[in-house]
């Protein structure tokens, strides 16, 4: 199991880090998007790596 996913919007391209075993894994709607213009957009998944900078929440440093 990856320890952290890199999540991205496909439409704002705003994105986030989240721990692998976190329960929204899989289904997680921009925040942006949501707020800006109330689409639900999924957010696109990887698995993190070294050299990811999220603009948003970043759980391997647990800080926005």
């Amino acid at each position: 199991m990856t320890d952290y996913f890199y999540c991205e919007c496909p439409e704002c391209e705003f994105s986030l880090v989240i721990e692998g075993n976190d329960p929204k894994v899989g289904k997680i709607n921009c925040p942006l998007c949501l707020e800006d213009c109330g689409h639900y957009t999924k957010m696109t998944e990887r698995p993190a790596r070294d050299a990811d900078q999220p603009e948003g929440y970043d759980a391997r440093k647990g800080k926005v």
